[in-house]
């Protein structure tokens, strides 16, 4: 059996040095394809980042934007909002620029629906007042009970709820 693999082994050698020639060129041509390859993660990167970096540099300083943004539990919503502020705030310390948080929940069935399944996401706007003008009603008040909530004209509308429905 050993004696099969040593002839073998003894063939693939003689005709190696037969074809040196093509050997080398395979040899070149897989050594520059698999550095094609791997390099190509990092040209992605390099690009992206350079594009940042260009973005930041030629855009007036009130007009340069920071999203940040990741999907979290709310238990670890405090832990991520403490490192972002802390970092944002020593980041854009010098141009002052503000830090305006948003959030949009997973989504969730409306109650009382029968066999359409409408689905309605939760999302807040830090400065929403700033921003939006308020039709009727009041702006929501921060650690009510029950909570608060604000609607779009239109969502109210299709939603059939006006000002003081309780939704469960």
């Amino acid at each position: 059996m050993l004696s099969i693999f040593a002839a073998a082994w003894r063939v693939i050698l003689k005709r190696g040095r037969a074809d040196w020639l093509i050997l080398a060129a395979a040899l070149l041509i897989i050594t520059l394809a698999t550095t094609l390859l791997s390099s190509g993660p990092i040209y992605a990167a390099a690009v992206s980042l350079s594009g940042l970096h260009r973005t930041l540099h030629d855009a007036p300083v009130a007009a340069a934007n920071v999203q940040i943004s990741a999907r979290i539990v709310p238990d670890d919503l405090q832990r991520f909002d403490d490192a972002v502020v802390r970092v944002g705030s020593g980041a854009f310390a010098a141009t002052g620029g503000p830090i305006a948080r948003t959030g949009v929940s997973d989504s969730y069935a409306l109650p009382n629906q029968q066999d359409v399944r409408d689905l309605a996401v939760f999302s807040f706007f830090d400065g929403i007042e700033n921003h939006a003008t308020m039709v009727d009603g009041r702006w929501p008040q921060t650690m009510s009970n029950p909570i608060e909530a604000v609607l779009s004209d239109e969502a109210g509308r299709l939603l059939g709820l006006s000002v003081g429905n309780e939704v469960t």
